[in-house]
Formats: structure tokens, sequence, C-alpha cells
């Protein structure tokens, strides 16, 4: 009989350890569990993070685009307004060049005109 309990008592200290060993594992696992639902919640929030980072990223680059087109407008505007200049300052140099060609006229004229009057003033008076 002693036999018998020293093994029922063995069996007990095994069932003990055994039950030790299941409730240690259980604690492994619940902890393994709420580390992994903790790293979901994480992934989770680091994803949505990302999310709309891009999302405002993609938003800049939307008005940075708005942007260089309007600019690209402007600088199109710029280039008619320099080359309706560029139209208008020729313009102005051959009227200056017919100005002073018609200037240049009316001196020889008055050069002439006074020529012929001095000319005259002093046929009369001889």
């Amino acid at each position: 009989m002693s036999a018998a309990n020293n093994s029922l008592e063995e069996a007990a200290a095994s069932v003990g350890k055994a039950q030790e060993e299941v409730a240690e594992a259980r604690k492994e696992i619940k902890r393994y569990t709420e580390s992994s639902a903790s790293m979901s919640k994480r992934t989770e929030e680091l994803v949505a993070s990302v999310n709309s980072r891009y999302e405002a990223l993609e938003t800049r680059l939307r008005g940075i685009d708005l942007e260089i087109t309007a600019f690209r407008k402007s600088v199109d505007v710029l280039d008619g307004s320099v080359r309706n200049i560029v139209v208008d300052v020729t313009e102005i140099k051959n009227h200056q060049q017919r100005f002073g060609r018609g200037l240049r006229t009316l001196y020889i004229l008055l050069m002439i005109v006074l020529g012929t009057s001095v000319i005259g003033i002093v046929v009369n008076f001889l």
C-alpha cells in the first residue's frame, strides 16, 4: 500500500506540476495574445497615419501642379506681352526714322527758303 501511496503521490505531484505548466503556458498564450492585439492595433494606427500623410502629400502635389499650371499661363501671357512690346518698339523706331527723314527734309527746305530770301534781299538792295 505504501508503494501505491508513493505512486499516487508521485502521480499527484506530476499532475500538479503539469497543471502548473499548463497554467504557465496559458499565461504566456494570454500575454502573446494581448501583445499581438496591441501590435495589431499599433499597426492599424501606423497604416492610418501613413494613409493620412499620403493623402496630405497627394493634396500638396495637386496644389503644386495647379500652381505650376497657373505659372505657365502667366509666362505665356508675359511672353505675349513681350512680343507685343517688341512689335510696338519696332513701330516706334520706324516712326522715329520717318520723323527724322521728314525733319531733315524740312531743314533742307528751310535752308533753301532762307538762302532764297537772303539772295532776294541782297538783290533788292543792289
